[in-house]
């Protein structure tokens, strides 16, 4: 949240109070380096930078199936002779 500067004082308050003392890895498929986050008790293994690009990738792919199926969608409705909304 705070990487997008989300504010959301409420739901950080809540969180951080479930935090353990240990110091789990943000991706656990990585290599056991980087940086530690005290305030969050993680070991920062992938960087902001990272994080925002996959994050990107994500959102392209799910811009990509919702096209694909809205013209998928609209093959549908142009033989059936109806139509449909998403």
């Amino acid at each position: 949240m705070e990487l997008f500067d989300i504010n959301a004082p409420e739901e950080i308050d809540s969180l951080q109070q479930k935090l353990t003392v240990s110091y789990p890895l943000l991706d656990p498929m990585l290599p056991d380096e980087g940086k530690f986050m005290a305030r969050w008790k993680l070991r920062l293994n992938v960087t902001p930078d990272e994080i925002k690009a996959i994050l990107e990738m994500c959102q392209m792919i799910a811009q990509r199936n919702i096209s694909l199926l809205s013209s998928r969608l609209a093959e549908i409705d142009a033989s059936s002779g109806q139509s449909s909304a998403i």
